[in-house]
């Protein structure tokens, strides 16, 4: 996947992993494979847990990349991101609440986390997994490289 160089290409956490682990398995045009792949990483995370919330018109309002017209192949990947961003975004938010009960002393004050309970129990209150998520899905979107989109627009099915 092309990739922006920026200091926010720093290992992947748990959350960010499992997502990656999701989007490999979607199936892709083999002509311009790592442009492709980065298009549909870009489409898997934007979708954050809002399949039917999220046309494909809303990409545009996304960069100032996206000064070109969807062609049906992009359109089509990008369903397919869709698809499994709706089927799998539940597991990833059972990995970012896993990642938190073991992390939770980086994200709740003692006060806020009884000792006592049995981690693998607790349900986080707060709902801060959803905003691990959240967070995973945006760093993974903003490492990708959106100026390679453009010439994807014109690769025909």
């Amino acid at each position: 996947m092309i990739m922006k160089e920026t200091e926010e290409n720093i290992p992947m956490n748990e959350i960010e992993e499992d997502i990656m682990n999701r989007i490999y398995q979607i199936p892709l045009p083999q002509e311009e494979v790592d442009d492709w792949f980065g298009f549909v990483t870009y489409c898997y995370c934007k979708f954050q847990h809002n399949y039917a919330e999220f046309p494909i018109e809303d990409l545009r309002k996304e960069s100032d990349d996206f000064d070109f017209e969807v062609s049906p192949l992009m359109e089509e990947v990008f369903n397919e991101a869709g698809a499994f961003n709706e089927k799998y975004d539940i597991d990833h938010l059972a990995i970012a609440l896993e990642y938190l009960q073991k992390n939770y002393h980086l994200y709740y004050d003692d006060d806020e986390y009884d000792k006592e309970d049995d981690p693998e129990n607790w349900d986080d209150p707060n709902g801060i997994h959803y905003d691990l998520l959240d967070n995973a899905y945006e760093s993974i979107c903003s490492k990708v490289d959106t100026s390679t989109f453009k010439k994807l627009s014109m690769v025909k099915n």
